[in-house]
């Protein structure tokens, strides 16, 4: 009897530790495929405000210059 519940016992705990194997691949590859959903959002983000950036100047400094011209 006490064989029977040392192996079920045994594999109560080899099952655990299966399943908490698992679920630790399973997070991992989840991680891995935010992280490679993220980097084009954060390039593709990098891009925009770049050329948001050079927009926004380049209409800044033609305001002035209008601002100049009409105190002029």
């Amino acid at each position: 009897m006490l064989t029977g519940l040392f192996k079920l016992f045994t594999a109560g705990i080899v099952t655990i530790f299966v399943v908490l194997a698992i679920v630790v691949v399973a997070f991992f590859a989840l991680l891995t495929l935010i992280a490679a959903l993220i980097k084009p959002i954060i390039i593709i983000g990098s891009i925009g405000a770049v050329i948001w950036a050079t927009v926004y100047f380049f209409r800044r400094r033609q305001q002035v210059r209008l601002q100049q011209a009409a105190g002029e």
